[in-house]
């Protein structure tokens, strides 16, 4: 007999849970860390497929890009940083970044609010809880997705936009109260420091792309992004669990603050799960699915994220997502979809977290999402060899997963469908 214990659930009960109120976002579900620990086994719902679970034995060659001649204008410097960017982008998608401008001390105090924050009472911390339909908040396992394959996690997610001088400290506020207005402007500044970094980064990318520099920094300027704490609580059975699932980001660019003592991310490269070694001040950038093009007719199931994508629908429809089609013992990807930004010069990775027995892990990740209005299209420089994937803005692409269709796995083709019907229905007008 089965000795597992039920998930512990505060919000809803597992029988209040079903695939219309978790797929259209109406609320999520929040466990008690605290309590699951106390436990001897985890809960069903924690059990992860052994497929997902295959242990990492290599560390990724993910090259350390020293970015201070770069920041600072040498053209020389600039050359090998932008070679070595390059080269990590064609096989995998990762690198990582030291001299890059963000404080040390800054980093370690954004690292003792994480800190602080999932170390608050649950009744603390439930007071800034997700939403149904907002983008931040606070979540235990994950909102907005229920399966028997719950992350082994808490996160904290909020907004930053630099036409908003204060919005992160406002949401601090407005959540958790005037105590928390510490917190709130450490993570402000934090969040304007990766901003200025990820438009530095925009800038390598595309000279390493050999197109205008100013390409990539132009449409994401003025773009909303996306901070994310994650923490990531010692496991009595860690390899029976996933902290964060396989998944790749649907952004354009990811730069991941994590905890240099404690490891945990892995990428799939080289059809083999390969572990990114945490090193001192130094930054984790990927580029996500907006870099890349999915244009093979099928991959086999196992290495492919499925189900375990680690964005809310509210994300997705922010972020704009990779299309995936389930069939059989395949994913196959219809139709073959050339993502915008580098037209498939350059890889997204599937990537996970993995957890501890003894050991807690947090770690900080910051979004980089274009300006609503920008058009979405790669240089022409880059789409030489034709394109499959029509132009749109983030606007367009949030207008109609909020007005007109649920977000699901054929948003993207049916997006494209009303796009062309739109265009259609304007032309027989004029």
């Amino acid at each position: 007999m089965d000795s597992r214990p039920s998930t512990i659930l505060l919000w809803p009960p597992i029988g209040g849970i079903n695939n219309e109120n978790v797929g259209s976002g109406g609320g999520g579900v929040t466990f008690d860390s605290s309590s699951l620990r106390q436990q001897t086994r985890i809960p069903k719902a924690f059990i992860w497929p052994r497929r997902d679970r295959q242990a990492a034995i290599e560390e990724l060659d993910a090259p350390v890009v020293d970015l201070h001649g770069f920041l600072r204008g040498d053209e020389a410097s600039t050359r090998r940083a932008a070679e070595l960017v390059r080269r990590a982008c064609e096989r995998h998608g990762f690198f990582q970044v030291t001299n890059h401008g963000v404080g040390e001390r800054l980093v370690r105090d954004a690292m003792e609010c994480t800190d602080a924050f999932f170390k608050l009472p649950l009744p603390d911390k439930l007071r800034a809880r997700r939403k149904p339909g907002s983008l931040w908040g606070y979540s235990g396992a994950h909102a907005d997705r229920f399966s028997s394959k719950l992350p082994w996690k808490e996160t904290l997610s909020f907004g930053h936009h630099d036409s908003e001088s204060c919005i992160v400290v406002d949401y601090f506020a407005s959540t958790m109260g005037k105590d928390f207005d510490g917190m709130g402007r450490v993570y402000q500044m934090y969040c304007e420091s990766m901003k200025k970094l990820s438009l530095a980064i925009m800038e390598l990318l595309a000279i390493s792309l050999g197109i205008d520099r100013s390409h990539y920094r132009e449409l994401f300027e003025e773009g909303r992004s996306i901070m994310r704490c994650n923490y990531y609580p010692p496991c009595q059975e860690p390899e029976m669990t996933m902290g964060t699932g396989p998944h790749c980001d649907p952004t354009a660019l990811t730069i991941l603050n994590q905890d240099e003592h404690v490891g945990g991310l892995e990428v799939f490269a080289s059809n083999k799960w390969q572990a990114v070694r945490p090193l001192h001040n130094a930054l984790v950038i990927n580029i996500g699915d907006t870099f890349m093009v999915r244009q093979l007719p099928a991959f086999p199931l196992s290495p492919l994220f499925r189900e375990s994508n680690e964005f809310s629908t509210q994300e997705l429809l922010y972020f704009g997502a990779a299309l995936f089609w389930k069939h059989a013992s395949f994913v196959f990807l219809w139709p073959p979809i050339k993502f915008a930004l580098a037209n498939g010069r350059y890889k997204s990775c599937l990537h996970r977290a993995v957890v501890h027995r003894h050991g807690e892990r947090r770690s900080l990740a910051f979004f980089a999402c274009p300006r609503e209005d920008k058009m979405i299209r790669p240089p022409k420089d880059l789409a030489a060899g034709g394109r499959l994937y029509p132009d749109f803005t983030w606007a367009q692409f949030v207008e109609f997963t909020q007005r007109h269709y649920r977000a699901d796995v054929r948003t993207l083709h049916t997006f494209t469908n009303w796009l062309q019907s739109s265009s259609s229905s304007s032309t027989s007008m004029a």
